[in-house]
């Protein structure tokens, strides 16, 4: 009997912080965020150059967003792809890269997370497929939150929106080709990460 009440309990407190944080979501809101311009992005970092990749409409319709960023940059014969996706509003859901490629027709053969930095974690995973072979990593920014943990991402954006702040956030991707020396591919990416990721903060707000 002990135990039923104590599940009753438990259960009880559960409604009572969920309809308290659905009522805060409804009454207060967020801070209202216009929409980022991502064309302020540098093009030019640590002697890389960049290049817009074109959007097309189909993928912001996708994507659920209109804050879409897709670049290349290269360095000598090195080139790294980088894409951001913005949303504004913690009620939209992002679309992780994982089901992106796959859905492409491209395979995973390896994940897990690689640390660039002491701030930035990020996920990781190899592909093989049609569009060659590529080394992709990614994490999440919201305002000076950043996170590799996608359910992290959006606890903070939901606290944010109580709060009355910016409930805004982006994933951010980038990617290389795999040369003839994998590890020597990776290096070159992480390399640009930690030299890119720490610039991208004050124009994901």
């Amino acid at each position: 009997m002990q135990g039923v009440n104590k599940n009753y309990i438990v259960l009880i407190g559960i409604l009572i912080v969920t309809g308290l944080i659905a009522m805060g979501l409804n009454h207060f809101g967020a801070k209202p965020v216009t929409d980022v311009d991502l064309s302020k992005i540098p093009m030019k970092v640590n002697g890389w150059q960049g290049k817009e990749i074109p959007v097309e409409s189909d993928v912001n319709a996708i994507l659920e967003t209109e804050s879409i960023l897709m670049r290349e940059y290269r360095k000598g014969n090195d080139i790294v792809w980088l894409a951001i996706v913005y949303y504004k509003d913690s009620k939209v859901s992002l679309h992780l890269p994982e089901s992106c490629y796959t859905g492409q027709g491209s395979q995973i053969v390896a994940r897990g997370t690689e640390k660039i930095n002491d701030e930035i974690t990020a996920n990781k995973f190899v592909l093989k497929g049609n569009k060659g072979n590529q080394i992709v990593l990614y994490y999440f920014e919201s305002g000076d939150f950043r996170t590799h943990s996608y359910q992290a991402l959006r606890w903070n954006m939901i606290m944010n929106r109580l709060k009355r702040k910016s409930n805004s956030g982006a994933l951010v991707r980038y990617s290389i080709p795999i040369g003839r020396d994998q590890e020597a591919s990776q290096k070159t990416l992480i390399k640009f990460i930690a030299d890119f990721g720490g610039l991208l903060p004050k124009y994901l707000i």
